[in-house]
């Protein structure tokens, strides 16, 4: 079962969700909220090439596994 219904909701009222949250961090906390923003966007570029190079070491240990599994059977 993919659950498409029930994730449904989340592609509509995802987008309003963040631009409604954006907005009242913005009555809350002002202009300040930019560098909340900036330092989010930072760690998830951070995140997305740490993860690539953790994809990369992954790949070339489980290449050195099957190397060493051929030369065992």
């Amino acid at each position: 079962m993919t659950y498409v219904g029930y994730h449904l909701g989340a592609f509509f009222y995802g987008p309003i969700q963040f631009f409604f949250g954006i907005g009242f961090m913005y009555i809350f906390v002002g202009v300040s909220f930019v560098a909340a923003i900036a330092v989010t966007m930072l760690l998830v570029l951070f995140t997305y090439f740490i993860s690539k190079v953790t994809s990369r070491i992954n790949e070339k240990v489980l290449e050195a596994k099957d190397a060493r599994m051929v030369v065992t059977q």
